[in-house]
């Protein structure tokens, strides 16, 4: 609630905070519940992506089970919040470029190399030491969470992906493309849950999440290349080599 009233404090506030004012007239209102129903639609598409993993397995398996799992989801879902953060300060730089197509692949590339260099990098560290980090946060009791912990660490890599292909899907206003891409995401996972877990327990349902998100990042980046903001590989290497060295390079091709 606090969140939703500093939202409105600062969309119905003159840029220089002196003025509050809220629209009471519907035409306003009914245009923004538009907007927002896509929204909140994925956003609840997500909730039960995330927990329902949980709740299938409390079928199958034991409540042991079920906290060893918890704790490799727990900091999977820590980790998770730099991709967030990484949206957050992302997502005003992409809405300001959106109509300049030259600065916004840059952006879009510079972003993408980043974020996916930095989970790849996160990914690698606690793969090579996933018993070490599960030992020093749970203790030895919960060490068969490593496993898990492992599986559910290349969400990371599929979270930094869709970041700025979701933020740049939102700020063409495609939310609704986005949630039938959630909605097939989820399906996918609870789908290969009640196929895995059964038999496979934590593992299977971490594979389960695993496999079930390219199922939104796959459509997400071919919907942006293909709609949104196509790029080349010239535009790739334009902007990961130093100027002058691309400039040698195309000269001497």
């Amino acid at each position: 609630m606090l969140e939703l009233g500093a939202n409105i404090w600062l969309t119905h506030t003159d840029p220089n905070f002196t003025r509050f004012k809220i629209l009471f007239l519907p035409s306003f209102w009914i245009t923004n519940l538009k907007i927002a129903i896509p929204f909140i639609f994925v956003s609840l598409i997500l909730i039960v992506e995330y927990q329902f993993d949980v709740i299938i397995l409390s079928f199958y398996r034991s409540e042991s089970d079920v906290a060893v799992y918890g704790a490799a989801s727990t900091l999977v879902t820590l980790l998770l919040f730099g991709t967030r953060s990484f949206q957050l300060a992302v997502f005003p730089t992409i809405s300001q470029a959106f109509e300049n197509p030259a600065r916004l692949k840059k952006i879009y590339i510079k972003s993408t190399l980043a974020i996916v260099s930095i989970a790849l990098i996160v990914i690698t560290m606690l793969s090579l030491f996933s018993e070490t980090a599960i030992r020093l946060i749970y203790g030895s009791d919960y060490l068969a969470a490593s496993n898990v912990f492992s599986i559910l660490l290349w969400v990371l890599l599929f979270s930094a992906l869709n970041v700025p292909n979701s933020r740049l899907m939102v700020v063409a206003n495609q939310q609704r493309v986005m949630a039938i891409f959630a909605m097939l995401s989820m399906s996918t996972s609870l789908i290969l849950s009640f196929l895995l877990v059964p038999r496979y327990g934590g593992v299977g349902s971490a594979w389960a999440r695993v496999v079930a998100m390219p199922f939104y990042t796959v459509p997400t980046i071919v919907f942006t290349q293909k709609k949104l903001c196509p790029i080349k590989w010239q535009d790739v290497k334009a902007n990961i080599v130093p100027d002058y060295l691309f400039r040698k390079i195309k000269n001497n091709a």
